[in-house]
């Protein structure tokens, strides 16, 4: 009997330790994409601040994102960035975030000018 009971608390002690560190890697990995898209829409605002977005400036573009995760050291959280010019005014941006070893989450989302 006092075994079993050792056991059951043992048990529920390792499931509140296993839930409060999936929590914990939940909000790390937020924190990252918060980052990361931050970091896309800065890049955005800089280089388009004074022109519309032309077809031809989406590579360049494409490169300066790269460019500004490396220094912000989040280039290891993204697989396959992709930048989609749709209009003067609009471009659409995804990637694929690394949730784990081997799990990927694709994120995606379109950006617009005000002016």
């Amino acid at each position: 009997m006092l075994s079993t009971s050792r056991l059951l608390i043992s048990l529920g002690i390792s499931a509140i330790i296993y839930i409060l560190f999936d929590y914990i890697k939940y909000k790390y990995h937020n924190n990252i994409i918060n980052k990361i898209n931050a970091c896309v829409l800065q890049s955005i605002m800089m280089y388009f601040n004074d022109m519309d977005i032309e077809i031809e400036e989406v590579p360049k573009f494409n490169n300066f994102i790269n460019m500004r995760l490396r220094d912000n050291k989040l280039e290891e959280y993204i697989k396959d960035m992709k930048v989609k010019h749709i209009d003067s005014k609009k471009v659409s941006v995804s990637y694929d975030f690394k949730r784990g070893e081997d799990t990927y989450q694709n994120i995606s989302f379109d950006i617009r000018k005000n002016n």
